[in-house]
């Protein structure tokens, strides 16, 4: 072997060396040991329900049979419809009386536009730090939940995606006071046919 080729092999694996240590090293970090545990929380929080103090019995039923979706939520909470956008159904519910306590956005379309994989890649491409995504089961349906902090300006988003027989589904909660609780109820009673 001629030295040239030496030297050139040499430093390719020293580079192969240190491109596998920052590797290594940065699935080990503690930034990452942090975001596994934060995500680890979003899984708790989507999967329990026996623990929640939110009284369901008198509840509404929102239900649309022509995108085969139904959920729960609460009877004091006003609901809005706007269909005006082609192949996308949009309904929000807000509580009027208590503002701020949490506001929930669904999003209905008989096109699914991305694949859990492709609204992950979306998701974590956002330039914020406060982005954490996790892939979840609702009522053993895969689906994505993204949590984006918030700002001094707004609240943090909790998105749920999840894809049904070709349809899409979105669910955008945004809250500054809810712990938690009544989100995993309405999460919980999601139905899609």
């Amino acid at each position: 072997m001629k030295k040239t080729e030496i030297i050139i092999l040499t430093i390719a694996l020293i580079g192969a060396c240190l491109i596998g240590a920052v590797w290594a090293w940065k699935g080990n970090s503690p930034e990452t040991a942090k975001n596994n545990v934060q995500k680890q929380d979003i899984v708790n929080q989507v999967t329990e329900n026996q623990n929640s103090n939110v009284d369901t019995s008198d509840w509404k039923t929102y239900r649309n049979d022509e995108y085969g979706f139904e959920m729960k939520y609460p009877s004091k909470y006003l609901e809005k419809a706007d269909n005006s956008i082609k192949y996308l159904y949009n309904i929000n519910f807000y509580d009027e009386s208590q503002e701020g306590l949490l506001a929930l956005t669904v999003n209905l379309s008989n096109r699914a536009k991305w694949t859990l994989i492709e609204r992950k890649k979306i998701n974590e491409s956002q330039k914020s730090e406060k982005v954490i995504t996790e892939d979840i089961e609702i009522n053993d349906i895969p689906a994505l939940m993204t949590k984006f902090g918030g700002t001094p300006q707004s609240a943090p988003v909790d998105e749920i995606y999840l894809l049904r027989n070709g349809k899409s589904y979105t669910l955008s909660f945004s809250s500054a006071n809810d712990n938690g609780s009544l989100e995993r109820q309405i999460i919980q009673s999601i139905i899609l046919n």
